[in-house]
This record gives structure tokens, C-alpha cells and sequence, in this order.
């Protein structure tokens, strides 16, 4: 008696099985993927929506001293970063500017001096950078 091996893959019924199975898993993998970065997404709008609004002052004056250079609150600006310490918890790209807000803030009085008119760009790349995660 000869035995035959029949392979799976000549077998369109099993072929079949094999395609619409690495199809269906494929679209599970993706819409679970899409639906996670879009859960990050909505994460990281409510952070920046619950930090606008608890430092509200804060987010209040730049944007005010984003909006007119002349109206800057230099003083209320410091007041409120030496109050607050929010780096930590905002998104990478938030995070440059206002450190560097901070360095203009905290660095002596000479440092201060020299970088002050650089303040008024970190304020507009802020709220450049709030208004594209909203």
C-alpha cells in the first residue's frame, strides 16, 4: 500500500482558511493599533487641557506676551515659573521651549539681560505648540 502526502497548501479549501485567518488577524492588529495611538493622543490633549487649566495664570500670561511683545509680563511670568515646576509633566515637544523659559529665568542677572528678548519667541513656540496639540 502507498501512502500519499497530500499537501495542505493544494488544498484551496485550506488555502483559503490560511488567507482570510492572516487577514482577519492582520486587521485586528491594526485597528488595535490605531485605536492605541489615538487613546495616546486624547491622553496627552487631556494633560495639557488639565495643566492650561490648573496653571491657568501661568498659560494666561504667555499668551498674552505671545500675542504683543510689549506686553510681556516679565515679572508675573517669573513669579508664576518659581512657583511652579511643570517640565516633567508635559509632552517632549512643550518641553524645550519652556525649558529654555526657564534657563532665561533662572539663569544670574548678565544671562537674564542678554537672553531677555529671546522670551518672547519661547512664549509663541508654546502656544504654537498648544494650539497644534489641541
Amino acid at each position: 500500500m502507498i501512502f500519499t502526502v497530500i499537501s495542505p497548501l493544494k488544498d484551496p479549501k485550506v488555502l483559503g482558511i490560511i488567507i482570510g485567518g492572516s487577514i482577519t488577524l492582520l486587521t485586528f492588529i491594526a485597528t488595535q493599533l490605531i485605536n492605541h495611538l489615538k487613546d495616546l493622543k486624547k491622553n496627552r490633549r487631556d494633560l495639557i487641557t488639565l495643566v492650561t487649566q490648573t496653571h491657568s495664570k501661568l498659560f494666561s500670561l504667555i499668551y498674552q506676551g505671545s500675542c504683543n511683545k510689549e506686553k510681556i509680563n516679565y515679572i508675573g511670568i517669573r513669579q508664576e515659573l518659581e512657583r511652579i515646576n511643570l517640565i516633567y509633566v508635559l509632552p517632549k515637544k512643550l518641553k524645550e521651549p519652556f525649558k529654555n523659559l526657564y534657563n532665561v529665568y533662572n539663569g544670574n542677572e548678565d544671562f537674564y539681560k542678554d537672553n531677555k528678548h529671546k522670551i518672547h519667541g519661547f512664549l509663541v513656540k508654546i502656544v504654537q505648540e498648544l494650539d497644534r496639540i489641541k
